[in-house]
């Protein structure tokens, strides 16, 4: 998987920066791009990051949501920025599974974006509607069996860890379901709240105020291991649904072609704003475990997710 560039692209790409040194970065304002609409997990991401990263970057750090088209929109408008540090994006798992979908996307993720550290991860959840009367999954296997008619399954599009989640747990299960896309997770929810979608698959960063609430149903935890803040969930895999597990990824990347200094510079910044106690606290209370890596470490942690995604997409298509 090609996430750094060629160095003669790099040169080319760099040559408009050659007469800004390395000491001068940053200047001005940072901007991160998060391709979804605000309240989701990738939106958490970045916005208790921004804060402490602008301290240390000592220039304002700004989040700025673009959502749609299931992210394309956000993120082709990081590949096509300038690539000199200030406009990053807020990556997550649909970057390692959209482009083994189609339609084909107007830009290559593995090629077009440069690494700069992962951030966090965290396991998702199946949730449901109360209105719809399960409490796991053998009750929604029933259900399904008893009125014959689809589940409507809610995501945020096609290219979402979400979206495979649910294609994953109809061929677990033989529940069929009906798709229904959302710009953001917040948008979703909205609906599910409503019973206008039936089920979902959240990243527990998010459900976890719903479940504590009763607001929304969990019928399982997506992980192979219950999780020790939540010892009552349930995993979807001890339910019978066979290595059922679905973890979504965050990280910041910029575009192909940055300096490789000014990568060296976010990384650093950034995995020292990720240890920051605060941001630690933040991201422990949405639910999300923090990583902070090197870059090295996350080229080569996408290279496996690509992998991953790409074999269990065609997996899925043979069946």
């Amino acid at each position: 998987m090609r996430l750094l560039v060629l160095m003669g692209g790099m040169a080319i790409a760099t040559s408009g920066l050659a007469s800004q040194p390395i000491e001068s970065f940053p200047s001005h304002p940072v901007k991160l791009v998060v391709p979804f609409s605000p309240g989701g997990s990738v939106d958490i991401t970045g916005r208790s990051i921004s804060q402490r990263l602008g301290e240390l970057l000592k220039v304002p750090v700004v989040v700025e949501n673009r959502p749609g088209v299931a992210a394309v929109i956000g993120t082709q408008s990081v590949v096509n920025a300038k690539p000199d540090g200030y406009t990053l994006l807020v990556g997550s798992t649909s970057l390692s599974i959209r482009p083994h979908l189609d339609p084909p996307l107007p830009f290559n993720p593995n090629v077009d974006l440069m690494p700069i550290t992962l951030a966090a991860n965290v396991s998702h959840v199946l949730m449901v509607s109360p209105e719809l009367g399960v409490k796991n999954v053998a009750d929604l296997v029933k259900l399904y069996e008893k009125r014959k008619t689809p589940i409507l399954y809610g995501d945020v599009g096609q290219g979402s860890l979400h979206y495979l989640a649910g294609e994953l747990f109809k061929r677990g299960t033989g529940i069929e379901i009906t798709h229904i896309s959302y710009k953001g997770t917040s948008n979703m929810l909205t609906d599910l709240l409503g019973a206008h979608v039936e089920l979902a698959s959240i990243e527990l960063s998010v459900a976890g105020s719903y479940i504590k609430s009763g607001r929304l149903i969990p019928i399982g935890l997506a992980a192979m291991e219950r999780n020790a803040e939540w010892p009552d969930l349930p995993t979807i895999a001890e339910q019978g649904v066979k290595d059922y597990e679905i973890t979504s990824w965050f990280g910041f990347l910029a575009p192909a072609g940055t300096p490789e200094p000014i990568v060296n510079v976010l990384n650093a910044k950034m995995v020292e704003a990720l240890a920051d106690p605060q941001v630690k606290e933040a991201y422990a209370n949405a639910g999300l475990s923090v990583v902070g890596s090197t870059v090295e470490y996350f080229k080569n942690y996408l290279a496996a997710q690509d992998k991953k995604w790409g074999g269990a997409i065609k997996s899925s298509a043979r069946k």
